[in-house]
């Protein structure tokens, strides 16, 4: 059935694999692809907002996650 994922700002859930070729993320890189989990759930995924239900409305705690690349070689 697949991963399932809501991102902020969208109407619904998503397939996990349709959002990674809506963003045309090959194949071959979504097995090592940046992830965040919260037990079962999907928080954020690189390149994607947050999980709706993990968006900061602007009062209590937040984390801020930041993804640096090194380049490879």
């Amino acid at each position: 059935h697949g991963d399932r994922y809501h991102p902020a700002h969208r109407r619904s859930p998503e397939r996990l694999k349709k959002l990674f070729a809506d963003k045309r993320i090959p194949a071959a890189q979504r097995a090592m692809w940046p992830v965040v989990l919260q037990d079962d759930e999907i928080v954020w995924v690189q390149g994607l907002p947050v999980a709706a239900a993990y968006e900061w409305r602007g009062a209590g705690d937040a984390v801020k996650i930041d993804f640096i690349s090194h380049g490879q070689g």
